[in-house]
């Protein structure tokens, strides 16, 4: 069996979907307040919901990705009975 040589840029934007995912936990669950906001926090707002869309984005960038790298294996069902 040959072994697929993994390409560093796909192992790239992995490290930065994670980021952003972490950004999104961070800006869902963080400190910015939104019941009493006010409205000279625009720009914190801004920052806000490019961060929870980001991270959204992430989620599924992340997963395509394992998914293209788990498509290339041919897995062993050895330890599977149906009987």
């Amino acid at each position: 069996m040959k072994q697929k040589k993994r390409n560093s840029s796909f192992e790239l934007l992995r490290v930065f979907s994670m980021f952003f995912i972490v950004a999104h936990h961070y800006a869902f669950y963080g400190t910015f307040n939104r019941t009493n906001f006010v409205f000279s926090h625009v720009s914190a707002l801004r920052v806000n919901l490019i961060l929870l869309f980001l991270g959204k984005v992430a989620v599924d960038i992340f997963v395509m990705i394992g998914a293209y790298f788990l498509s290339g294996k041919i897995f062993n069902s050895s330890f599977v009975k149906l009987s």
